[in-house]
Order: structure tokens, then C-alpha cells, then sequence
């Protein structure tokens, strides 16, 4: 036997090998539903902290863009912008809310489905959560808030990443239970990314939405919250959104 022969087979073997150890693995690991429903959660928590980053990102976005400052807070922003010439403090606002409105309006008029709250999704519907609609309206939050509107950005935000979670469980087709658990799984993250508190966010959506605190939604809830949690931490670091100050004695 040539040595070309002599690797060819060593080749064969060695992936031979590798076959049967995966399949050894595959028996010794059963995944049963409990197990599966941790995975979801732990990818549709990791997505919906991306989907809220982006949600910043277009404020941000539209911050600068209106206020022509760069890497500013927005109360920052806007007090610069007050003390240079106070008529930008009424345009970029007025800017903002005709794009929000304009949003809206085509929203309207051109999109026959109707925004289905992540709520109603998860309490009384089957989980599926119309993508078109809610994206826009998330938009035109993005609009009115990143102009200086103190419309709250937490309720767009969960929004938005229970759409990407409804979306990714229709993909895969999965049945309405498990749709409904990973659409509050994603909603648990984005509230985890929003408000930067893991635990709260799980058991708000687990008391509130889906009005048990049974360990078979708490549990999943939890692993979403954190894993949104830990994505955030990898882009910047999650620092409390509200800080007090010490005081001086």
C-alpha cells in the first residue's frame, strides 16, 4: 500500500471516528422539551437585546442627526442646543413629530394588519405578533423620542423584540404554547435591556403577562432576561440607568 493510500485510509477512519463518538453523544444527550424550550430562550433573549441596541442606535441616530450633536445625552444635547439659539429647541421637536406622524399615517393607510400588543399577544392570542405594523410604530418612536419627546422608550422597545421573537418561533413553526412562551421570553429581554435588570424583567413578564409564577414560565423567563442581559454587557457596560448622587456630608 502506497503512502497516498496509507492517509486515505488513516482520513477515513479518523472521520469514521468522529461519526460515531457524535453519535454516542447524541444518544447520551436526550433533549426533552424542558431542555429545547432553555435554548430558545436563551437565543431569543440574546436577540432581543441586539433588537433593543438597534432601537438605541436609531435614537442616537436621529438625535445627532436633528441636533447636530455628536455622543451627547439627551437632556445634554438639548441644553447646549437651548443656550446656542432656543428656536432649534422648538424645530428639532416639531422635526420629529412630523416624521412620527408621517410614520403613522402610512402606517395607516398602507398596512392593512393592525399592531398586536406583546401582552395580548402572550395572554389571549396565540403569539403571533403582526411585524409590519409594530416595526413602524416602533419607528415612529424612534422618531419622536431621538427629537427630545418624552414618550417612554421602554414600551417600542419590548415591542420590538417580542416581533423578532415572534417571528423567529413562526419560522420554525412552533406551536402556539411555545410561540406564546418565546414571544414573552424576548419581551422579558428587551425589559431586561431597557431597564438593565435581569430578574425584574423576568418577573414582571411572568406575574403580569402571563399571570403565573410557576417555575415552568419563570424559569425560561429568567434565562432570557439574563442572557439579554449579558449581551448588553458585551457592547457596553450596563450601568444604572437612574444614578444618585452621594450626598456630602
Amino acid at each position: 500500500m502506497t503512502n497516498e493510500e496509507d492517509q486515505t485510509a488513516g482520513k477515513t477512519h479518523m472521520s469514521w471516528s468522529w461519526l460515531r463518538m457524535a453519535l454516542n453523544l447524541r444518544e447520551k444527550i436526550k433533549l426533552g422539551d424542558k431542555q429545547v424550550i432553555f435554548i430558545w430562550a436563551a437565543l431569543v433573549g440574546a436577540l432581543g437585546a441586539l433588537t433593543a441596541l438597534l432601537f438605541e442606535m436609531g435614537v442616537e441616530l436621529v438625535q445627532d442627526l436633528l441636533t447636530g450633536r455628536h455622543g451627547y445625552r439627551q437632556i445634554q444635547a438639548f441644553q447646549e442646543m437651548a443656550s446656542q439659539d432656543w428656536a432649534w429647541c422648538i424645530f428639532v421637536p416639531a422635526a420629529g413629530g412630523l416624521l412620527a406622524g408621517l410614520t403613522l399615517l402610512f402606517t395607516q393607510r398602507f398596512v392593512p394588519a393592525k399592531a398586536t400588543e406583546y401582552m395580548e399577544a402572550v395572554a389571549l392570542g396565540n403569539g403571533y405578533v403582526p411585524p409590519k405594523p409594530s416595526l413602524l410604530r416602533s419607528l415612529s418612536a424612534v422618531f419622536s423620542i431621538g427629537s427630545g419627546a418624552s414618550i417612554g422608550r421602554e414600551g417600542p422597545l419590548v415591542q420590538s423584540a417580542a416581533v423578532v421573537g415572534s417571528a423567529l418561533g413562526r419560522f420554525f413553526h412552533l406551536s402556539a404554547p411555545r410561540l406564546r412562551l418565546v414571544v414573552a421570553c424576548a419581551a422579558a429581554s428587551g425589559m431586561s435591556a431597557a431597564f438593565h435588570t435581569p430578574l425584574a424583567g423576568g418577573l414582571f413578564v411572568s406575574e403580569i403577562v402571563l399571570g403565573a409564577l410557576t417555575i415552568d414560565f419563570l424559569a425560561p423567563l429568567l434565562v432570557a432576561s439574563c442572557a439579554g442581559y449579558f449581551t448588553m454587557g458585551l457592547f457596553h457596560e450596563p450601568a444604572p440607568i437612574y444614578q444618585l448622587q452621594q450626598e456630602v456630608s
